[in-house]
């Protein structure tokens, strides 16, 4: 990422990475530049749904947290999935 495309902004942990650029356009170019890494060089392929091209004050889901500009928070289906889980083991 940051030397063949020259990214300066990512985050990666094991297979979900995301990549932050102002430049719609730019990151629009970058979608099938990863593709062909991931299919000629790791034998993969990105899941087609999975990929999002989103303003910042969206906020961006990653690893469970939905991060917005000043604040950060736990995607709603695992804090439902947690409350299920302490219900369950509370009774």
């Amino acid at each position: 990422m940051k030397h063949k495309l020259k990214v300066g902004y990512y985050l990666r942990y094991c297979d979900d990475f995301v990549i932050l650029n102002q430049n719609e356009s730019y990151l629009k170019e970058l979608v099938p530049k990863i593709a062909n890494f991931l299919k000629n060089k790791l034998k993969l392929s990105p899941h087609e749904r999975k990929i999002f091209i989103r303003k910042g004050r969206q906020g961006v889901d990653f690893l469970g947290y939905v991060t917005l500009p000043h604040y950060c928070v736990l995607r709603t289906k695992i804090k439902r999935r947690l409350f299920k889980k302490l219900l369950i083991k509370h009774n």
